[in-house]
């Protein structure tokens, strides 16, 4: 009895794949040079002008944006498709007279570690 033989590798069809949508996402930033954070875990994703390509998704995308010397942003684009957003970010007001070292040093609950060593 004859045997047949595979056909050769080039001639396989293979199986098709589904590519997943990609969306591009821009932020931007008055003035540039924040920090961009993922809201939902904290992570660094950027600075400020960004753009990213990422897998489409479903429903928004938060992120924070931090720069030194001005109040955090909060912003959130649509994961299903393109998107750009631009924050303007706000002056911190300046510490008041008399503030304890304690006080300047943190700011929302979080320690600053670039502020005056505590006492």
């Amino acid at each position: 009895a004859a045997t047949r033989a595979a056909p050769p590798a080039a001639a396989t069809a293979a199986a098709p794949t589904s590519a997943r949508p990609m969306v591009e996402l821009r932020i931007d930033s008055v003035p540039p040079g924040a920090d961009i954070y993922r809201a939902t875990d904290g992570t660094r994703v950027g600075r400020t002008p960004w753009n990213s390509r990422l897998p489409a998704g479903r429903g928004e995308v938060a992120f924070v944006l931090k720069r030194a010397g001005y109040r955090e942003a909060r912003l959130s684009l649509d994961a299903s498709r393109d998107g750009q957003a631009k924050a303007v970010l706000t002056r911190a007001a300046a510490p008041r007279a008399g503030a304890s070292p304690a006080e300047l040093n943190v700011h929302d609950g979080v320690i600053n570690p670039l502020g005056p060593a505590l006492p």
